[in-house]
């Protein structure tokens, strides 16, 4: 095949690559997803997005247009709680996809290289892997809901974060810190509309609200808030409008009706609104202050209108569930320090199908399920984060990300999104590892030059 024979189809090709790396490609998964949300076909659209990205891994050697696919599916299925059988019967439709996903890693092979946060996320799959041996039994162990967690938190996240440390961030002259930014907006947009449905068909069916997405709605707000309020910072011509869109993701924390959203949300919109003004462009800065001082009024208000409803529902009481487990946590802990109860303890009490024994608390459910040995791996690992943030810390888009990651890991303090594998582990592995890549931290070896020398050369032979 001569090369004017290949010019057509790699001109067609380049063209593809180029619309997904537009906000018109965003726009319309976006969109896309949004209207399956509102017609209550999310497993549908959760497929109908699979397939989009399955394509995607064919025809783009960037991995970068999966994730808003990735996002969207993870989050518009919240409201399908306690669905995992659900799921089961739908794995025929999945399978297809796997091919497709194999394909990208057969056509694009780069020469696999690890980054600086290898080694903290191996020394957690140790962690995750040991903990409650010896307390759980072997069945319960090699149950596929116990493997799925001990697997896809430990060493599946491993492998996750190689694929994308070589199949993310790839070309020189890509933005990938507008790539991030954009993905979080849209991302951000979608959970508010995901909530204002939620509203929406409580008002028209006229039935007592109820949000039993809150919590992991919130999670997913408190990672997007900062993008907005980031954005509105070097966008020249809609700094207003990305300044408004973080305090309607605000606003969204509040109305999700979680405790922890409302607490963290109002703990986080501050810094995030005023570092918005303080890095903003002189001119926009009259506007800002006023959208966010008529915002701060509106909000005083409020809190007098509705205090009465407001102060009990934040309230901890002491006959709490939470209080009750943070306590299993402890006993957990002085009776097996060494690697904890694993995560299917305590499991004869009532939990979702899918589902292990959360805590709903990082801190808790490291010392309960996993010991001193996940003290010291965890340490480890966020110790390292801290380090890579710290790094170029004069930079907006570090202060941005540092922003993201305390609110979402505010929120773990009382919840279980730390040990959620998808989507919130992965999402917070794939913008950690675009970061670090950004920020210009030199990789590791070779993967193959970390292997022994007689391995090496048998592989040579």
């Amino acid at each position: 095949m001569n090369e004017q024979t290949l010019k057509a189809p790699l001109r067609i090709l380049n063209g593809i690559r180029k619309f997904l790396a537009s906000d018109w490609y965003y726009l319309s998964v976006t969109v896309l997803c949004a209207i399956f949300y509102t017609l209550k076909q999310e497993v549908i659209g959760a497929l109908v997005l699979g397939y989009i990205a399955g394509i995607v891994f064919v025809l783009s050697d960037d991995l970068s247009p999966v994730t808003l696919p990735f996002l969207l599916i993870a989050s518009s299925v919240l409201r399908l709680y306690d669905s995992a059988d659900l799921w089961f019967s739908y794995i025929p439709a999945i399978i297809p996809i796997i091919p497709l996903i194999a394909v990208h890693f057969i056509l694009y092979r780069p020469r696999y290289r690890i980054g600086k946060m290898f080694f903290p996320l191996l020394a957690v799959a140790v962690a995750v892997t040991l903990g409650g041996i010896g307390i759980t039994s072997v069945k319960d162990y090699f149950s596929p809901t116990n493997l799925y967690y001990v697997v896809m938190l430990g060493f599946g996240m491993v492998i996750l974060y190689v694929i994308f440390y070589n199949h993310i961030g790839i070309k020189k002259d890509f933005d990938y810190k507008k790539y991030l930014t954009k993905v979080m907006l849209y991302f951000g947009a979608f959970l508010v509309y995901m909530l204002f449905v939620v509203y929406v068909e409580s008002f028209i069916e006229d039935k007592e609200l109820y949000i039993q997405m809150g919590n992991n709605l919130s999670a997913n707000l408190l990672m997007t808030m900062p993008f907005a309020f980031y954005y509105s910072t070097v966008s020249r011509r809609y700094s207003m409008a990305f300044f408004c869109l973080g305090l309607l993701e605000y606003l969204a924390l509040v109305l999700s009706l979680s405790r922890g959203g409302m607490l963290f949300g109002t703990v986080m919109v501050v810094p995030c609104a005023l570092f918005a003004v303080k890095k903003s462009a002189k001119q926009d800065k009259p506007f800002l202050i006023t959208a966010l001082v008529l915002s701060g009024l509106v909000a005083i208000i409020a809190l007098f209108a509705y205090i009465d409803e407001i102060i009990p529902m934040l309230a901890v009481k002491k006959d709490e569930a939470r209080v009750y487990l943070y306590t299993g946590a402890v006993k957990a802990f002085f009776e097996y320090p060494l690697l904890g109860v694993g995560f299917l303890f305590n499991t004869a009490d009532k939990i979702p199908t899918g589902a292990i024994y959360w805590y709903h608390s990082t801190p808790f459910q490291i010392i309960g399920s996993m010991g001193l040995v996940g003290i010291l791996a965890y340490c480890y690992y966020y110790v390292y984060r801290c380090v890579i943030l710290w790094k170029n810390r004069k930079s907006k888009f570090n202060v941005c990300i540092a922003l993201s990651f305390i609110g979402f890991e505010l929120l773990a303090l009382v919840n279980p999104g730390t040990f959620c594998p998808l989507p919130y582990v992965a999402m917070m592995t794939c913008i950690f590892t675009v970061f670090e890549k950004m920020n210009g931290s030199e990789p590791l070896p070779y993967i193959k030059d970390l292997l022994p020398s007689k391995i090496k050369k048998t592989k040579t032979a």
